[in-house]
Order: C-alpha cells, then structure tokens, then sequence
C-alpha cells in the first residue's frame, strides 16, 4: 500500500508540475492586470485638462470634417499628438462621452504594453522567470502609469508603442522569419509625441550592429530589408509634414513655437541643480529605483543579449538626456516617465537576470552548474521579493510627494473655479480660454 501510494503521489506531482508550467504563467499575468486595473481605477478624477484640447479637435473632425479647435477657429495645429486627437474621433462617430472613451483606450493601451512587455522579457531572460514577472510588475503598477491612464492624454498610448517598438525589433533581429515592421510602429509613434521619433536612433544602431555582425553573403539582402523598413519610417511622416504645411501653412505645430523656449540648447551647469535634474532624481527616488541605475551595468552580463542591453541603455539615457534638456516637466506624478516605463521595466528584468547569472557563471568555472543553477533561481526570486517590498508596494499611494505641483491640486483647483462660476451664473464657455499652443 505504501508503494502504490508512493507511485500515486509521484504521479500526481509530475501531472501537477506539468499543467503548472501552462496556466501560472497565465494567472500571474492575470493578477498582475488586475492589480494595475485596481490601482487605475482608484484615481478617476485624475484628468488632465489638456487632453480637452484633442477632445475639441476630435469633435469638430466628427461633425465638420474640420481639424479645428471650435467651428469659428482659424487652422492652427494647437495639439502635438495627431495620432491621439484622431483616435478619439472615433468615440465621438460612436457617440459616447470622449471622457469614459479616452479612459477606456488608455487601459486597454497598458494591457497591450504590460503584455508585450513580459514577452519581450521571456525573450531577454528565458532562464529566470522571476526576471519575466518584474518588468511587466513595474510597468503595469508604477504609480505614475496608473495615474496617466486615467488622465485622457496620449500617454499610455506612447508606452504601448515604445514597447511594440522594442518588442518588434528584437523579433526582427532574432527571428529571420519576422517581417520588417517597425518602421511603421517607429512612424506612428513619431506621429504621436513630438518626441517619439529619437528612439528611431538607437534602434537604427541596433540593427547596423546586427547587420555588421552577419556574413558577407547575407549582408546584401539584410541592408535592402532595414532600407524598406526605413522607408516605412520616413514615408508616413513626410506626408504627414506635406499636409500639415498645405492645411495648417506650417511646417511645425504651433505648440513648437509657444514651447521653444524649452527646446533651446543650453549647457547643463554642474554646480546648479536644475528643475530637469530634480525631476529625474524624483523619479528614482520616490520609485526607490536608484539600485537599479547603480546596478544597470548587470544587464550587460545576460548571456548573448548584451545588445538587447544596449538597446534598452542607449534608449534609456535618449531619454533622460531629453528630460534634462526640456527642464523636466511643471506637472508633477512623472508624465513623460509613464510614457517610456518599458524601457525601464525591460531593464530591470535584464538587472535582476544578469546578477542571476553571477553565481552560475562561478560556479560553471567551478565545475558545479547544479549549484549554480539553483543558485541563480535563488538570486533572481530574492531580487523579485527585494524589488516588490522595496520599490513597488511603498509607493503604490505615493502621488503627491513630488517637490512640484500635483496633477490632484490643479484638478482640485479646477473643480473649485468651476464651482465658482456656477455660483456666479457664469456659463463655462465665458470663461475657458483655450490652451491652444500654450
């Protein structure tokens, strides 16, 4: 009896461990959702009053064919997020409240990026599960991506396309069978912040690397592929320059020319500590993600996707080059960092795989890999549960710490003027200046 109990047993945990490996990693990704869905819909009065500038555009392309602010508008391009303004044109064909239809865009776009984030982490640390489940944590739960997707911007929207971005290309480079797609996920991104068409550097660096890497043979038919991929760049965005010069007779959006201060080059002086820095130092600090810059140099020893390392790095300092130089941003809760959390999330995973490696790799020159290996799920888990209690849970109701105004206190002053001029009789168009450009 206690031998076929034992066989029993033995059969019952082989099945288990089998069916184990097909629906976790379905359930964790389905916590992980609902758990960002929890922390989103806990901040619905977070709307940003800009994202009325594209519902004004939206609306008067649904009833007038018009890219105009109201019906008595002169043509000024006064929104810097074409593609955004045109999708919500969409909720209004369908009459439903562009409000709830911006919401609802904005977390369907941060299921499809948490998504593609934690497929694009299978393929960077196939060996440590517990590195796949920290990106997709990190940018479905971060506190500032929670926020913004109920503010009705485009951000949620950039992080779907940087990640899609990203995952495509490191398709298209591993995968030879993958068609040459990014140049369009690159154009529409381009098409949507005015700032999306820098990532277009480093992964154009990414691909001559991989194209230096092949052989003679094959180099020929790889350089016609990236040219028709580029062209799937460049061809949507001219045309859409072309348009813009004959519809709004600019070459540029008026929100460049009300912005320009912002974009002047100045050099960064070492002794002033400027608002662009404290806003990346906030970031971090108030994310608890300093060890993960102190510790971003571990992701070069991910075995054979050092370039994928550089990839997310290059991007990943662009990035911070650009917050610098524009000064940061006045609202506070870290927009433009929600936007680009992919390539953060994507390189924690890499951070927490290579320190994994560490102890496989002394302990492969050791001659013991059995140790090594168990080793490596014990660092990679430990990091997880250090990253989890350290950096994510404390500041999953951290919003307004930031040493800058708070989107809730412009909200709330907002509805407090508001209140102020219905009290007063005022209909709210009597008061409403348009944010056209600034």
């Amino acid at each position: 009896e206690t031998y076929i109990l034992r066989g029993t047993m033995s059969s019952w945990w082989s099945r288990f461990r089998r069916d184990a490996s097909k629906w976790l990693p379905h359930i964790a990704l389905g916590l992980i959702l609902l758990g960002s869905l929890y922390q989103t819909l806990c901040h619905t009065e977070a709307f940003a009053d800009d994202a009325a500038i594209s519902f004004s555009y939206s609306r008067q392309v649904a009833e007038t064919g018009e890219l105009i602010h109201t019906a008595s508008s002169e043509r000024v391009e006064g929104f810097s997020n074409p593609t955004w303004t045109l999708l919500v044109v969409l909720g209004f064909l369908l009459r439903m409240d562009p409000y709830i239809f911006a919401r609802a865009m904005g977390v369907m776009c941060m299921f499809g990026m948490v998504f593609l984030v934690l497929r694009t982490a299978k393929r960077l640390c196939p060996r440590a599960p517990a590195a796949q489940y920290a990106a997709p944590l990190l940018a479905a739960m971060a506190p500032c991506v929670c926020f913004w997707t109920m503010a009705g911007l485009e951000t949620p929207l950039i992080g779907l396309l940087i990640a899609a971005a990203i995952d495509q290309t490191i398709r298209e480079e591993r995968d030879p069978d993958t068609p040459h797609r990014s140049g369009i996920i690159l154009a529409i991104l381009a098409l949507s912040r005015p700032e999306g068409i820098m990532y277009a550097a480093p992964i154009g660096l990414y691909k001559l690397l991989f194209l230096l890497r092949k052989p003679e043979s094959e180099r020929r038919e790889a350089f016609r592929k990236h040219i028709a991929n580029l062209l799937w760049l460049l061809i949507p965005v001219a045309v859409y320059f072309l348009w813009r010069r004959i519809y709004f007779a600019a070459w540029l959006p008026n929100t460049f020319y009300a912005k320009l201060h912002a974009l002047r080059l100045a050099p960064l002086r070492p002794e002033t500590e400027t608002r662009g820095v404290r806003y990346v130092k906030g970031f971090f600090e108030l994310n608890n993600l300093w060890p993960l810059v102190y510790a971003s140099p571990a992701a070069f020893i991910v075995r054979k996707h050092w370039p994928e390392a550089l990839l997310l790095a290059l991007m990943a300092a662009l990035h911070v080059g650009f917050l610098l130089q524009i000064d940061g941003d006045w609202m506070g809760d870290f927009r433009f960092f929600a936007m680009a959390i992919p390539i953060y999330a994507l390189l924690l995973a890499m951070v927490i795989q290579g320190l994994g490696d560490l102890p496989l790799i002394i302990s492969e020159k050791l001659g013991k890999p059995d140790i090594g290996r168990w080793s490596a799920a014990l660092a990679t888990t430990t990091l997880l549960v250090v990253f989890l209690f350290q950096s994510l849970f404390p500041t999953l109701t951290e919003y307004e710490r930031a040493g800058w105004v708070s989107m809730k206190l412009v909200l709330r002053q907002g509805l407090g003027l508001e209140g102020i001029a219905r009290q007063s009789g005022l209909h709210r168009a009597s008061i409403a200046i348009p944010d056209v450009g600034g």
